[in-house]
């Protein structure tokens, strides 16, 4: 209807209202790849040590290797942290549909077991 202009939009701004919602260009696939390549080095630098405080004393290295994988990014750690706050949103989601009871327990408790295994692997 509207490419035929068969009706007439109230609006002129949906683009820069559409451009200006949060996280529309920040968390994306490159996104996802930055946060798994640094799970990955700290996985692989722990070794399958879940102690806390020998997983957190391998995060500086993971983010140093982070630096050198993606030499195109500005600064990864913020890269990085960007994403983890996408995660925290995730989780808010996640916490509100369980209590409203959109999604199964079962289905929540997935995601907050891995927000808990996340917990000490974050920089």
């Amino acid at each position: 209807m509207f490419l035929n202009g068969d009706c007439v939009k109230d609006r002129q701004d949906y683009l820069d209202i559409a451009l200006s919602l949060p996280f529309l260009y920040d968390v994306n696939t490159a996104m996802g790849i930055i946060v798994k390549t640094y799970l990955e080095h700290v996985i692989i630098l722990s070794k399958d040590n879940n102690d806390k405080a020998a997983i957190r004393s391998h995060i500086p290295e993971a983010l140093k290797k982070l630096d050198g994988t993606f030499t195109g990014c500005i600064n990864v750690k913020a890269d990085l942290e960007n994403g983890l706050v996408f995660w925290d949103e995730v989780i808010i989601a996640v916490n509100s549909l369980k209590t409203s009871g959109a999604i199964s327990n079962e289905l929540a408790s997935q995601f907050i077991n891995a927000n808990n295994w996340l917990s000490s692997r974050r920089p």
